[in-house]
């Protein structure tokens, strides 16, 4: 499901964390998550309390693809 943060009604700022399914990724999410709008971005997606975007952050195609998602 794609993120679209065009005029969010909360006026929240989006926020992206890489490395988003780890300890310190979850950790940043969770510090975060009242003040913006977060999505994660890692090697593979996975369930979370937000959305978490598979990407391979060494290929460029992969990269737009997971911003197109978010955008």
């Amino acid at each position: 499901m794609p993120v679209k943060n065009q005029n969010n009604s909360n006026d929240k700022p989006l926020l992206v964390v890489t490395g988003a399914s780890g300890n310190l990724g979850q950790s940043i999410i969770k510090l975060f998550a009242d003040e913006f709008i977060v999505v994660g971005l890692d090697q593979e997606s996975s369930h979370s309390d937000i959305e978490i975007i598979g990407v391979d952050l060494t290929s460029k195609q992969s990269v737009d693809l997971a911003f197109d998602k978010i955008a």
